[in-house]
Formats: structure tokens, sequence, C-alpha cells
């Protein structure tokens, strides 16, 4: 049985330490945007160099990019969990159309109305 798991939440949720966990427990691949990223910058290819000037000026890393990435690694993985990814609509739009998900963890805080 396959397990396409997806943990969505704000930095500090926990979505890290419980995507960790779970993807130790049931030993299928943890990928972490922030990891991804990192790793494409000490790869030093062609695709590292130009996210590294990117990360460096201190902008974001397109979606193309990051999608570009993502869809790298997880190849023909029929199991992981994704982390920190996707957080902008075009890269949930990109994700809905390259793989399915079996499970999604939102650890979003709920919005709180204060009188």
């Amino acid at each position: 049985m396959t397990k396409k798991i997806l943990f969505l939440g704000p930095a500090g949720s926990g979505k890290g330490t419980q995507s960790t966990k779970l993807a130790e427990k049931f030993a299928i691949e943890h990928l972490s945007t922030g990891d991804l990223i990192r790793g494409e910058i000490k790869s030093g290819s062609d695709l590292g160099n130009q996210v590294k000037a990117i990360v460096e000026s201190g902008a974001l890393v397109s979606d193309d990019i990051v999608n570009e990435i993502v869809k790298a690694k997880l190849g023909n993985l029929d199991a992981f969990i994704l982390d920190g990814y996707p957080r902008t609509l075009g890269q949930a739009e990109f994700l809905a159309t390259y793989t399915g998900l079996d499970y999604i963890f939102d650890l979003f805080p709920k919005l709180r109305t204060w009188v």
C-alpha cells in the first residue's frame, strides 16, 4: 500500500517533527522543501547555482523552480511525506496534477476572534 502524505502548517506548528516521526515509523521518504532547496544548492548543478543566487539575493524561489525540484525528487516514489510544500496556490495546482495524496494533515491553528 502506498502512502503519499502531506503536512500543512506554519513554521513552528509541528509539521517537521510529526512528519519526521511518521517517516521513521513507516520507513518512507520525508521530503522537506527547505532541505530539497539546500540539497540542490549543495549539488552545484546549474539549477542549484541558479537557486543559490536567488536565495542569496533574498528573493523567493519561484513556483516553477520549486516544482521542478520537487518533481525530480518525487520521481517514481510510491510513498513519501511532503513537509513545507506546497506553499502557494501554483504549487498546490502543480502537485494536484502531478500526483495524488492519500492523507493530508492540516496543522494550521484555529483562528480566534478576540472580543
